[in-house]
C-alpha cells in the first residue's frame, strides 16, 4: 500500500507525539505532576480521577477584576445564567500557567468561563458546556491542552469556544494599561474593577489623579476623595505624596460615567537612593470584593514560566 505525503507527515507527527509522550516524566523535578504524557487526543484521561492543583492564594489578589469581568462576560453570554448566578469555583496552575474558573447553569447545563494566563504576556478566554457530566479537573485539562490535543480527533461530548467580547482581560504583565488611552472607552464598564500597576499620584486641585506613570501626567485619572482618607489612616502625609520616588499599585472600581468610584486595595512603595524599594502602606483587598484580605502580587517576578507559549 503506498502512502502519500499527507499520510506519512501524519504518521511522523503521531510518532514525534508518542516519543514527547514517552520521554516526558509524570512528575518534574520540582515535584509539580507533568499532564503531558497522561492527556491524550481521544480524551481517554477522562474519568481517571486526575487533578489538577490550585494556584497560590497570592494570586486571589487577582479575582476581584476578573470577576467582574466573568460577571458582564456571563450576562451578555448567548447563554446566560438562568437565575443570575454566575459562580466563582476555582484557581489552577498548570506547567507554570495561571487560571481561573466560574460556571452557571443553563437550561440546565453546566456552562464554564475559564481564563487562563500564558507567562505574564498572553492568556486565553474559553467557554465550555459541559455535557457529558465531567469533572471540573477535567473541564480544565481539556481546555488548557485543546490546542495541543483535541483539534486533531475532536470530541463530541462537548462545547468549547473562544470567547470575543466587549469584557476583555489583560495579559499578567499589562495590568491596568488598557485603561489609559483611546481604548479605554471600549474596555469600561459599570461595574468594571482593574488593577493599576506601577501607577504615579500626583496632586490636581484639591484631590488626586492616577497617571499612567510614575513619571508623566499626560494621561491621568481622577481620584475619588476616599483616597485622602486611605493616605491618613495610613499615618502619612500629603508631604509624602510628593516625593518624586512615590510609585503606586491601585485596585480601583469603575462607575458607568468611566470614572473611578472606589480603591478596592492596593500598596504604596517609594525608590530609595540604593534602588529598593520601601513599602509605605499597603492596603488589603475590601472584605466586600472576592479575594477579600489579598496583597498586591509582583507579577514580573512570580509569573514568567508560560511566557512563551501560545495557545
Amino acid at each position: 500500500m503506498k502512502i502519500n505525503s499527507a499520510q506519512r507527515l501524519g504518521l511522523v507527527a503521531l510518532l514525534v507525539l508518542i516519543l514527547l509522550a514517552g520521554c516526558q516524566p509524570a512528575v518534574t523535578a520540582d515535584g509539580e505532576r507533568n499532564f503531558y504524557p497522561l492527556v491524550d487526543n481521544e480524551a481517554k484521561f477522562i474519568g481517571q480521577g486526575l487533578q489538577v492543583p490550585n494556584a497560590d492564594p497570592r494570586w486571589d489578589w487577582l479575582l476581584p477584576d476578573l470577576h467582574s469581568t466573568a460577571l458582564a462576560s456571563a450576562t451578555h453570554h448567548a447563554q446566560p445564567p438562568d437565575a443570575d448566578a454566575v459562580r466563582y469555583l476555582r484557581s489552577f496552575t498548570i506547567h507554570g500557567d495561571l487560571g481561573f474558573v466560574w460556571g452557571w447553569q443553563h437550561q440546565g447545563v453546566e456552562i464554564y468561563l475559564l481564563y487562563i494566563f500564558l507567562g505574564d504576556n498572553g492568556y486565553i478566554k474559553r467557554v465550555l458546556h459541559n455535557t457529558s457530566g465531567m469533572t471540573l479537573d477535567e473541564v480544565i485539562l481539556i481546555t488548557y491542552f485543546d490546542h495541543d490535543f483535541f483539534a486533531v480527533n475532536w470530541q463530541e461530548n462537548w462545547v468549547l469556544t473562544g470567547l470575543d467580547d466587549a469584557h476583555d482581560i489583560e495579559a499578567l504583565g499589562f495590568l491596568g494599561q488598557s485603561v489609559f488611552g483611546d481604548g479605554a472607552h471600549g474596555f469600561l464598564f459599570d461595574g468594571r474593577i482593574v488593577t493599576l500597576n506601577w501607577v504615579g499620584v500626583h496632586p490636581h486641585g484639591d484631590a488626586y489623579q492616577v497617571c499612567d506613570s510614575t513619571h508623566s501626567q499626560d494621561e491621568c485619572l481622577p481620584l475619588p476623595p476616599s483616597f485622602r482618607d486611605m493616605v491618613e489612616a495610613a499615618g502619612l502625609t500629603e508631604d509624602d505624596l510628593q516625593h518624586p520616588g512615590n510609585v503606586f499599585d491601585l485596585k480601583i472600581q469603575f462607575g458607568a460615567d468611566g470614572r473611578i468610584t472606589q480603591i478596592l486595595g492596593g500598596r504604596w512603595r517609594q525608590h530609595q537612593a540604593d534602588d529598593s524599594l520601601r513599602q509605605l502602606a499597603v492596603w488589603p483587598v475590601s472584605a466586600e470584593f472576592l479575594g477579600a484580605g489579598s496583597v498586591p502580587v509582583d507579577v514580573d517576578n512570580d509569573c514568567a514560566a508560560g511566557a512563551d507559549r501560545n495557545i
